[in-house]
């Protein structure tokens, strides 16, 4: 009884060994394909995802560029276009309000022919700077201009310190007054005065940097 048992274990095991040998490039690929898909679920499938999120967000970061880029070119065709119709007259009268570049020697030139319309000796004028020049009646210096957190974009601002001698108090009020009305865009920032000694003064002009 327990031979004959052993037989049909045995032969059971030949019959279950043969079935997987028969089967077993098909259970292999049964295999592979579950472990594909275990990968696709918590591997590929997140990292698209993730990848897809990315490009959209990019997407709308073009578009929002472009969009941005758009408004600004039709801004620019619009402002040529009335900058056409503004005749060369105004044209030269607005650059001399607040020219387009930083023109420090013409800055200069201008406030000098200022103070002598008044009379008045220019002892010195220093503009904001790294280097400085020394000269027989004044000293120059390479400006440096600064932007101030008031003004509007791109327009920037030039510092001087002068120093007028032969000034009473009534010439540097009047004085004071030809830079407000002067033409050119000037802001008087500090008055210093001493009677018999002259003024000391801090002027703020603007230019606007492209």
């Amino acid at each position: 009884m327990s031979s004959a048992f052993k037989n049909i274990n045995s032969l059971n095991k030949r019959k279950f060994s043969l079935l997987l040998f028969r089967y077993s490039k098909f259970l292999t690929i049964i295999f592979l394909l579950f472990i594909f898909i275990l990968g696709y679920i918590f591997i590929i499938k997140p990292k698209y995802n993730k990848m897809k999120s990315i490009s959209e967000e990019l997407t709308e970061i073009k578009i929002d560029e472009l969009q941005k880029l758009e408004t600004y070119l039709e801004r620019l065709r619009i402002f040529n276009q009335s900058y056409k119709k503004v005749s060369d007259l105004d044209r030269e009268r607005i650059n001399k309000i607040i020219p387009s570049e930083n023109d420090y020697e013409d800055l200069v030139i201008s406030v000098e022919d200022i103070i002598k319309n008044r009379g008045l000796i220019l002892n010195s004028v220093t503009i904001n700077s790294d280097e400085q020049a020394s000269g027989a009646s004044r000293s120059r210096a390479v400006p440096k201009s600064t932007t101030s957190t008031a003004l509007s974009k791109g327009v920037k601002e030039i510092v001087l310190n002068l120093s007028v001698s032969e000034t009473d108090y009534m010439t540097m009020k009047n004085l004071i007054s030809d830079f407000e009305k002067n033409l050119r865009l000037m802001d008087i920032k500090n008055v210093s005065y001493s009677d018999g000694e002259g003024v000391s003064l801090v002027l703020s002009a603007y230019y606007y940097s492209l």
